[in-house]
């Protein structure tokens, strides 16, 4: 698994996905590729197939249009 915090990153390994996943969906991320959790309080703009983050990395999306994606943004 690699986390990225601002500029920096982190590697590792874990253990059980599922428990992983379960613990983020509950801290405001969302997951927006099956390889891609961001958090939502982090996204900064939306595009076709792609979400910028405030540090400006751009990350993969397969949310399938923005009316979805703005409706989950709202939430937070």
């Amino acid at each position: 698994m690699k986390v990225v915090i601002g500029n920096h990153q982190y590697e590792g390994i874990i253990d059980d996905y599922e428990i992983i996943k379960k613990r983020l969906l509950t801290h405001h991320f969302i997951q927006v590729h099956p390889h891609y959790f961001v958090n939502a309080m982090y996204i900064m703009e939306y595009k076709s197939h792609e979400i910028i983050m405030k540090n400006f990395h751009s990350i993969p999306s397969h949310i399938p249009n923005s009316d979805i994606m703005k409706a989950v943004l709202k939430a937070f």
